[in-house]
Parts: C-alpha cells; sequence; structure tokens
C-alpha cells in the first residue's frame, strides 16, 4: 500500500492563507471608508452649491439682505473648510488603501510560492508512486516468468 501525500508545510499554507483572507477584509473596509469619504464630499459640496443658489436668488429679488448674505458667506467658508477635511480625510483613506492593496499583494504572492511547492511536490509524489508501481509490476512479471520457466523444466525432465 502506497503511503499518503504529506506536505509538510501544510501549516504555513493555512497560516498564509489565514494572514490573505485577514488582509482581504482590512481592504474591504477601507475601501468601505473611501468610499464614505467620497459620498461626505460629495454631500458637502452639495450643500455647498445649494447654499450658493439661495444667496445668488436672494440678490436676484432686486433687495439684498445683508444679514443673510454674510450669514451665506460664513456658511460658504465654513463649507469649504469642511469640504477641505474631507478632501484630506479621502486622501488618507486612499493611500491606506493603497498601502492594504499592496500588503494583500504580498501575501498573495507568499500564499501562491506555498501553493506551486505544493503542486511541485505533490507532481513529484506521484511520479515516485507511478515509478515505484512500475518496479513492482515489473518484480511480479519477473517473478511470474522465472516461475513458469521453472515449472515448464520440471515438467520437461519428468516428461523426459
Amino acid at each position: 500500500m502506497a503511503k499518503r501525500f504529506v506536505f509538510r508545510l501544510e501549516p504555513l499554507s493555512k497560516i498564509r492563507r489565514a494572514r490573505q483572507s485577514e488582509q482581504q477584509r482590512v481592504v474591504a473596509e477601507r475601501l468601505l471608508v473611501v468610499q464614505r469619504c467620497v459620498e461626505m464630499v460629495a454631500m458637502l459640496e452639495g450643500r455647498l452649491r445649494s447654499a450658493e443658489e439661495d444667496m445668488r436668488s436672494s440678490r436676484a429679488g432686486g433687495v439684498v439682505d445683508a444679514v443673510f448674505q454674510m450669514q451665506g458667506q460664513r456658511f460658504r467658508e465654513f463649507m469649504i473648510r469642511r469640504i477641505a477635511g474631507a478632501r484630506r480625510s479621502l486622501e488618507q483613506a486612499d493611500a491606506s488603501l493603497v498601502g492594504a492593496r499592496q500588503e494583500l499583494g504580498r501575501r498573495s504572492t507568499e500564499l501562491k510560492a506555498i501553493e506551486n511547492l505544493r503542486r511541485r511536490r505533490l507532481e513529484e509524489y506521484v511520479r515516485e508512486q507511478e515509478r515505484a508501481e512500475i518496479i513492482e509490476l515489473n518484480e511480479v512479471g519477473v517473478q511470474t516468468f522465472l516461475r513458469s520457466r521453472a515449472e515448464t523444466h520440471v515438467l520437461m525432465e519428468a516428461g523426459g
């Protein structure tokens, strides 16, 4: 009976597979953060555009409300600062995502190296098992041939 294939680095393979899965979760989380930042920037820019349209429409009526215009200007400046902060957060989230993706690529490469080694070892094992089977079959064939030859020789001496 042939012995079972055992890959000695299987524990390392499991560890690397787990690390890759964990890194995939990290990438997904960081991608979610980036998406939230993009949504935040879009929402803030929309509020800014809306406030600017309100200011324009109030001036179009002919009578200018100075207090409303000053409040609108302050709100506009506040929104511009918030948008700038949200964009900085987006840039940081993007940078973090890029780093996480690079780490995922590195971990995937490490896992692939172990999997390629396992595949080569398995192919080697299969070839070795096939060679051993051929040798065993040849031995059985030789033994059968020698036994039949000996029996034929014995029969010839008995008959002759």
